[in-house]
C-alpha cells in the first residue's frame, strides 16, 4: 500500500492548477456538484497569507463543521482510496464521471473502503478535528487539473444549500 500513497503525492504534487473560470467549468454544466458538509468556508482555493508571512497555495476549500458532522459524496462515484498519512490525516479520493476527482481530508473516520461505489449525498466519513479547530479539506480536480471548487457550484445561492445539509 505505501507504494500506492508514494505515486498518489507526486501525481498531485504534478497537478496543474486551474483558477480560471473557463478552465474550471468546461463540461460543469452535466455535472451537479453538492457540498460534502454542512458549514461554514474556513478557507478559500488560492493565495493565502499565513501568521508567519508565508505565502501558500490552497489546492481546495476548508470547510468549517463540528468534529464528527457527515461528510457526504459530492457526486455518484467509485472510491479510488480511503487511507491515512501524515499530511492529510484520514481521505478519501472518489472518482466520478467526465475526468473529475474529489479529495475529503481531515477526516476524523471514513466508512468506505477502497473500490466502494457510492451516490450522491452517501455518508462517506466523518469531520475530523485538528489543530486549526475540525475544518474539512475538499477539493476538486479533472484531468490532472485542481478546479476551484467555488467555481462549480451555480451561485453564491449555493451556499445556502451548504448551510442546509442534514
Amino acid at each position: 500500500m505505501k507504494p500506492l500513497l508514494f505515486v498518489f503525492f507526486i501525481t498531485v504534487s504534478a497537478f496543474i492548477i486551474a483558477d480560471d473560470m473557463e478552465s474550471a467549468n468546461a463540461d460543469s454544466s452535466e455535472m451537479h456538484f453538492i457540498y460534502p458538509v454542512k458549514g461554514e468556508l474556513a478557507y478559500d482555493f488560492g493565495w493565502e497569507k499565513c501568521p508567519n508571512g508565508d505565502q501558500i497555495f490552497n489546492k481546495g476549500i476548508g470547510l468549517a463543521a463540528d468534529a464528527g458532522s457527515p461528510v457526504m459524496a459530492v457526486m455518484d462515484g467509485e472510491i479510488t482510496m480511503a487511507d491515512t498519512n501524515s499530511n492529510y490525516g484520514k481521505f478519501i479520493i472518489i472518482t466520478h464521471s467526465n475526468g473529475y476527482q474529489t479529495f475529503y481530508a481531515y477526516l476524523g473516520s471514513f466508512s468506505v473502503n477502497n473500490g466502494d461505489y457510492v451516490k450522491q449525498g452517501d455518508k462517506i466519513g466523518e469531520v475530523g478535528n485538528s489543530s486549526s479547530g475540525s475544518p474539512l479539506h475538499f477539493a476538486i480536480f479533472r484531468d490532472g487539473r485542481f478546479l476551484n471548487p467555488n467555481h462549480l457550484y451555480a451561485s453564491v445561492s449555493d451556499t445556502a444549500k451548504l448551510m442546509s445539509i442534514p
